[in-house]
């Protein structure tokens, strides 16, 4: 059986991939608040912010079986979901 493919590759070749912050339209509005709340601390989380990235995806394949089908991706590689990290107090906090 062939390798099957990167996704972060296989979406950026098809779709091109585009900093989450110039397309809000494309995220969740919680997320795209979020994002933006994190964009205006300082610098750092500036940095941090921008390198969320988006593409905009055929709507039929939203779903995820559809897209690992279409680009042939391995689907423990994939999923339907926003991974976001943050640091309150020194302590790391992750959140899916």
């Amino acid at each position: 059986m062939a390798p099957r493919h990167d996704p972060a590759q296989a979406l950026g070749d098809e779709y091109g991939w585009l900093c989450a912050l110039d397309r809000p339209d494309l995220l969740a509005a919680p997320v795209a608040d979020r994002l933006q709340d994190l964009a205006g601390q300082d610098e750092g989380t500036l940095a941090l912010a921008r390198r969320a990235l988006v593409c905009e995806i055929d709507p039929a394949l939203s779903d995820t079986d559809a897209l690992n089908e279409r680009f042939d991706l391995d689907p423990r590689a994939t999923g339907n979901c926003v991974l976001v990290a943050g640091k309150r107090s020194g302590q790391e906090r992750l959140a899916a």
